[in-house]
């Protein structure tokens, strides 16, 4: 190691690697902490079929598709369809299983109870 290296314990040929830290704030008063991110996301190059992109993408994903879940439990559930049609409709609409399905149904269905 050289001179100019022993403090930080970092060689001239050490990488960083890049974090990104992503926080999804659910609480009911407004966010009072930092949120100032001036990081140009489309700017960003998307290289390699798995990453930090990917799991942006997966995660926006599995956000719509419980959104259009919650919508559509929540709609059949205030016109009187049966738990059997909705878990029919939520396959049918998001192309999903029947499990899957019915756990949207078990989320869904006990917040409109």
């Amino acid at each position: 190691m050289e001179e100019d290296e022993y403090l930080s314990k970092m060689k001239k040929t050490d990488k960083f690697i890049p974090v990104i830290t992503v926080l999804m704030y659910y609480g009911e008063k407004p966010w009072d902490g930092a949120a100032n991110c001036t990081i140009d996301y489309r700017s960003l190059d998307r290289e390699g079929e798995s990453g930090m992109w990917t799991v942006f993408e997966e995660t926006k994903k599995e956000g719509v598709e419980e959104g259009k879940a919650q919508a559509i439990v929540e709609i059949s559930l205030e016109s009187g369809f049966s738990e059997q049609q909705i878990i029919e409709k939520l396959q049918q609409k998001l192309n999903i299983s029947m499990s899957t399905a019915q756990e949207y149904f078990n989320l869904y269905g006990k917040i409109m109870a």
